[in-house]
C-alpha cells in the first residue's frame, strides 16, 4: 500500500507541475521573457518539473522545504542498471558502481549517517563496504563528503578523490568530519577500476571545483552512458551569485556529454529533475520494460539546453536587482 501511495503522489506531483508551468513575472525584462519562452519549448512534458524548479528564486526553493538535511529520511536503496545502484536519502543520492575489482562509490552523504544509512544500504543491496576502492566526491559540501572520513578511517585500500579546488574549499565548510586530502582528479584524467571508467568533467560554479561524472552502464547487457551532474544550481544563500560561471560550466558539460553520447540522466539531488516517479518505477519494473532513467541522447541534450536557459533566466533576474 505504501508503494502505491508513493507512486500516486509522485505522478500527481508531475501532473501539477506540468499544468502550471512558470509564467513571466511582471518585473521580468524582455530578454528574460524570451529565455523563459525558449525554456518552455525545450521542457516539454519530460522536463517540465526541471523548468518549474530551476526558474524559482532561492527564497522560493527554501520555502518548498525540499532541500537536503542530515535528518532527511533514508530511501529504499535500489539497483538501477546492471552495474549501478542508488542509495542515500530523500533529497541526496549516492551511487555505487560495481566492477570485477571492487566498488566505485560516488558521494557519501552526511557525517553521522554512515553507520545508520550508507553502510546498511550497501549491505541490503548485497554490496560489501570492504570492496570499496574509490570514493569520488562531486564537490566539497558536507552532504556529499560527510561520510568520506569514516570510510577512510574504517576501511583499507580506499582512495578518496576530489578536485584540487574543492580539497582547498572543504576546510571552510563548518564543523563535522572532513576527509584527509588524498586523490586529486581533474578533467582529462579518467578513473578506471575493473574495466569501468569514470570521466570527470570540470563544472565550477556551485563550488570552486565541482565535478560532473560521465560513465558507462549496462541494462540487460545493453550499454548506455550516464551523466551525473555535480550540481545544476546555486545554494539559495550564496552571495555574489556566480550564475554566469555556472552557465558556462553547463555549456561545457553539455558539449562533453554530446561527444560521449550520454543518454542517461541522474542527479545527486533528485529534487530538480522530477526523478521521483522513475525511482518508483525502477522498483516495480518488469523484465522487458524500458529503463525509466534512459532518456535518449536527444532528450538529454534538450535537458542541457534547458539548464542553460534556466541559468539565463536567473542571470537576467539577478542583473535587474531586487524587485
Amino acid at each position: 500500500m505504501s508503494k502505491i501511495i508513493r507512486s500516486v503522489s509522485a505522478c500527481l506531483m508531475l501532473v501539477l507541475v506540468f499544468s502550471c508551468l512558470p509564467e513571466a513575472r511582471a518585473e521580468d525584462s524582455a530578454q528574460v521573457k524570451e529565455h523563459l519562452a525558449a525554456a518552455k519549448k525545450l521542457a516539454g512534458k519530460d522536463w517540465a518539473f526541471t523548468l518549474d524548479y530551476l526558474s524559482k528564486s532561492g527564497d522560493e526553493i527554501v520555502a518548498m522545504n525540499v532541500l537536503p538535511k542530515a535528518n532527511s529520511p533514508a530511501i529504499e536503496p535500489r539497483k538501477v542498471f546492471d552495474n549501478l545502484y542508488i542509495l542515500g536519502q530523500k533529497a541526496i543520492s549516492n551511487f555505487a558502481i560495481t566492477t570485477p575489482d571492487g566498488i566505485i562509490l560516488i558521494d557519501t552523504g552526511y557525517d553521522g549517517n554512515t553507520e545508520t544509512i550508507l553502510l546498511p544500504q550497501l549491505k541490503k543491496l548485497g554490496l560489501n563496504p570492504e570492496d570499496i576502492r574509490y570514493v569520488l566526491l562531486t564537490h566539497g559540501h558536507a552532504d556529499h563528503f560527510g561520510g568520506a572520513k569514516y570510510l577512510q578511517d574504517h576501511y583499507k585500500n580506499i582512495r578518496v578523490g576530489l578536485s584540487a579546488q574543492d580539497w582547498d574549499f572543504i576546510p571552510t565548510q563548518g564543523k563535522g568530519a572532513k576527509p584527509t586530502r588524498d586523490l586529486v582528479f581533474a578533467e582529462g584524467q579518467p578513473i578506471t577500476l575493473g574495466g569501468e571508467t569514470v570521466t570527470p568533467v570540470f563544472q565550477p560554479g556551485h563550488t570552486p571545483g565541482t565535478m560532473s561524472f560521465i560513465f558507462p552502464v549496462t541494462d540487460g547487457g545493453k550499454r548506455h552512458m550516464v551523466l551525473l551532474m555535480g550540481a545544476v544550481q546555486l545554494n539559495p544563500d550564496q552571495k555574489n551569485v556566480p550564475w554566469q560561471q555556472l552557465d558556462t560550466s553547463i555549456l561545457h558539460v553539455a558539449e562533453v556529454a554530446q561527444m560521449m553520447h550520454v543518454d542517461v540522466e541522474l542527479a545527486n539531488h533528485p529534487i530538480w529533475d522530477g526523478s521521483e516517479p522513475k525511482m518508483e518505477k525502477i522498483l516495480t519494473r518488469k523484465p522487458g520494460e524500458p529503463n525509466p532513467f534512459v532518456v535518449g541522447e536527444a532528450s538529454h541534450q534538450r535537458l542541457m539546453k534547458l539548464l542553460h536557459e534556466c541559468a539565463q533566466i536567473q542571470i537576467g533576474r539577478a542583473s535587474a536587482g531586487p524587485s
